[in-house]
């Protein structure tokens, strides 16, 4: 009696589902590493992400469809579908997080920590084009939900002269890889100054403008800072957490200072 073997039916569902989260998922990388060098501006990069996120969605549900044919029917797809799947979820978690982190966190762009007197961005607000962001008073209401969320986020005093924590910053934005823009200096009749800046998200690298204002006050100096995004509602709790970063770090570089 003969007997017959009966060959798996692959699933192409699958073999696509590999192939787009594949696909998805170096897109994703290389347009990063473009934006993170300055290859590819904010927004055309925005919109390459809403392409991978809908080509990782369409992996998903290929991948769903070919484990249903290896379920029903015994196809070939089980490789293919989790290969699929694994690319299309690590393409997809930059928008899993961003979404975590809007739902977290209000949706505010515009962190300061004087926000009675918020510190100014002169050079930021007259290079900001209309696609951006404009740099404005945050409103009342943005007030509140700032003290409510970050009620860490305050100035601070440090014991040490104006010109030494100036020189501190400085040399925080450089170390962080961030472009200080210019400013002001202090003076015999006005012992203020400034310092304005483009700061980077740690990941993808986005362009904030951030500003450190610094009042002499006897022997000690008093630091505000404000970081303004260029794009979204929402910074995702970004300029809170850098801001808190920033202070502290100056903090650290002073004590260091002192202790020599």
């Amino acid at each position: 009696m003969a007997t017959i073997f009966l060959e798996r039916r692959r699933s192409r569902a699958a073999e696509w589902s590999r192939r787009i989260g594949y696909f998805s998922l170096v897109l994703l990388l290389v347009a990063s590493v473009g934006h993170r060098y300055g290859f590819v501006e904010t927004p055309p990069f925005l919109m390459v992400l809403g392409v991978v996120s809908a080509l990782a969605l369409i992996a998903l549900a290929c991948a769903a469809f070919g484990f249903a044919r290896l379920w029903q029917r015994g196809d070939k797809a089980g490789r293919n579908a989790t290969a699929g799947t694994a690319m299309a979820l690590l393409a997809l978690s930059p928008m899993i997080a961003a979404t975590g982190a809007g739902l977290y966190y209000p949706a505010l762009n515009d962190i300061t920590t004087d926000t009675a007197d918020p510190p100014d961005l002169p050079i930021a607000a007259a290079a900001r084009d209309p696609a951006m962001n404009p740099i404005v008073d945050p409103s009342p209401d943005a007030v509140a939900e700032q003290i409510e969320a970050y009620p860490d986020i305050v100035g601070r005093r440090f014991e040490a002269t104006i010109d030494q924590v100036q020189d501190a910053v400085v040399a925080e934005a450089q170390a962080r890889g961030w472009i200080v823009r210019g400013g002001s200096t202090p003076n015999e009749d006005a012992r203020e100054a400034s310092v304005e800046m483009i700061a980077y998200t740690p990941v993808f690298a986005f362009a904030d403008d951030a500003v450190v204002r610094l009042t002499e006050e006897d022997d000690a100096t008093f630091v505000d800072m404000r970081i303004v995004s260029r794009y979204g509602r929402s910074d995702l709790g970004n300029n809170a957490r850098q801001i808190g970063s920033f202070l502290s770090a100056i903090d650290q570089t002073l004590k260091a200072k002192a202790g020599e």
